[in-house]
């Protein structure tokens, strides 16, 4: 007699992370923002943070940076929320803290970290050296899945515990602000930048 059975999967507790690449639509904000770090870097010596052995800007809300966190605020990070099923009616994302610039010279890299009192986190490249200069690499945040379970047979997205990411140049990348994670060692001969921004959401004025 054969045996049936009934079974269903339900994935549970999904992290989404999103890419989108400005090149087209923003053609210049990246010479823009990658003229504006070097003049800071020249003239600031940066703050440590997450940073290893690379420079990290104070948090600002002027400039090119500015404009790129006005964009990103206004085009991409509603996408995101309207993903996530946030209700967005009347509301927008802001940036409460500023953004900075995060430059990785051959050798540099950032700790494990996350992104605190704030929802979403975006990284933005302006200028990458594809796997050499040091991947963005997201951890597990669930402490049990990490702590105890059987040996990995085939790698896969449901027991990974780590998930690297090789971006390029204009990609903007949006994930949970809580989401853990590190860029491994800039092995390339050029520096490694980027701009990082948090958002809230907040209630429109009327």
């Amino acid at each position: 007699m054969e045996n049936k059975s009934n079974m269903n999967g339900q994935l549970m507790f999904a992290t989404l992370a999103m890419y989108f690449n400005l090149k087209e639509k923003y053609k210049s904000i990246n010479d823009e923002v990658k003229k504006e770090i070097l003049e800071w870097m020249d003239q600031d010596p940066g703050v440590i943070k997450s940073n290893m052995g690379g420079w990290h800007s104070r948090p600002t809300h002027t400039g090119k940076l500015k404009k790129l966190t006005n964009i990103i605020a206004k085009d991409f990070a509603p996408i995101f929320g309207k993903a996530m099923g946030w209700k967005l009616e009347d509301r927008k994302f802001f940036s409460e803290g500023g953004a900075w610039a995060n430059v990785n010279p051959p050798g540099g890299s950032n700790n494990t970290h996350v992104h605190g009192n704030c929802v979403l986190s975006a990284v933005y490249y302006v200028e990458t050296h594809g796997e050499e200069q040091g991947p963005i690499i997201f951890c597990d945040p669930r402490a049990g899945a990490v702590q105890y379970h059987p040996l990995i047979g085939e790698p896969n997205y449901m027991n990974a515990q780590n998930i690297e990411l090789v971006p390029k140049d204009h990609d903007l990348l949006l994930f949970p602000a809580w989401l853990p994670h590190r860029v491994a060692l800039n092995k390339s001969e050029k520096n490694r930048i980027s701009v990082a921004v948090n958002f809230n959401v907040g209630i429109v004025k009327k």
